[in-house]
């Protein structure tokens, strides 16, 4: 508590008390959903490498999110962020839809290129239509009134853009991500044995 002279005094209770504790917390929750997805995807792929193609969107995905507080002029708060950590699981998902569909081109016989090229051609459509169906849900919080508004406003924000730039932009990347990271991993496999 505060003291504001002899006889009164300032303290936050409720809501603004645990949003005043939570400061800066929420930012280990987002190292640690990070690390623990790219550790998960690893016991999924089997691979140090793999995983780096699929959690690169996430570097698009939190930039579109913060783009989009910027734009619709709000602040990064306690909801903004925990839409941030929603958006590494959802931008993931998205991008493992396009890596697994790659990494099966390969074991039928196709180029690293080839298997990247017909994984994105034939994956983008579904990535897309589920994405759209996340990204069309979100956007009635954009416009929320009422009560707890700016709660919904804040983090369906942070959802909508990050899902909008994850969706358009780092889904791109993803195939080209794929070769790059297959091919240094290849060259370093193929020094280590030299």
């Amino acid at each position: 508590m505060k003291k504001l002279g002899n006889q009164y005094g300032l303290a936050w209770t409720g809501l603004s008390l645990q949003e005043v504790e939570a400061t800066g917390l929420v930012y280990i929750l987002i190292a640690l959903a990070v690390v623990f997805t790219y550790l998960f995807l690893v016991a999924l792929y089997e691979s140090w490498k793999i995983p780096l193609s699929v959690m690169t969107t996430n570097i698009f995905a939190v930039l579109g999110a913060l783009i989009g507080l910027y734009i619709m002029d709000e602040a990064l708060s306690i909801y903004a962020q925990l839409g941030i950590v929603l958006l590494i699981g959802l931008a993931s998902k998205n991008a493992i839809l396009i890596v697994q569909f790659i990494i099966d081109s390969e074991k039928e016989g196709y180029d690293e290129i080839g298997a990247a090229v017909y994984g994105a051609s034939e994956r983008y459509r579904a990535v897309l239509m589920t994405a759209l169906t996340f990204i069309l849900g979100v956007f009635p919080m954009l416009i929320a009134t009422g009560a707890g508004a700016a709660s919904q406003i804040s983090m369906g924000t942070s959802v909508f853009f990050g899902m909008l730039f994850a969706t358009f932009i780092g889904v791109v990347f993803v195939p080209a991500l794929f070769v790059l990271f297959d091919r240094i991993g290849n060259r370093s496999k193929s020094n280590v044995q030299k």
